[in-house]
């Protein structure tokens, strides 16, 4: 019974751990995606000041 005992509380344990590690990797992600849509932002904002600004309108691009 020790056995079994020690064996669930393994699987608990690592339970905890993988949702521990999931709820950074979704923190991760997410300061990842608003650290890449800043960047287009701001490559969009460059490319608007060095007059690329029709040419997106013109593709049918948003400027946002």
């Amino acid at each position: 019974m020790d056995k079994v005992q020690k064996r669930a509380s393994n699987v608990m344990r690592l339970a905890e751990q993988n949702e521990k590690l999931k709820a950074e990797l979704r923190a991760m992600t997410e300061r990842l995606e608003a650290a890449e849509r800043r960047q287009r932002e701001l490559a969009q904002a460059q490319a608007q000041k060095s007059g690329g600004g029709a040419q997106r309108q013109a593709s049918g691009e948003s400027a946002h």
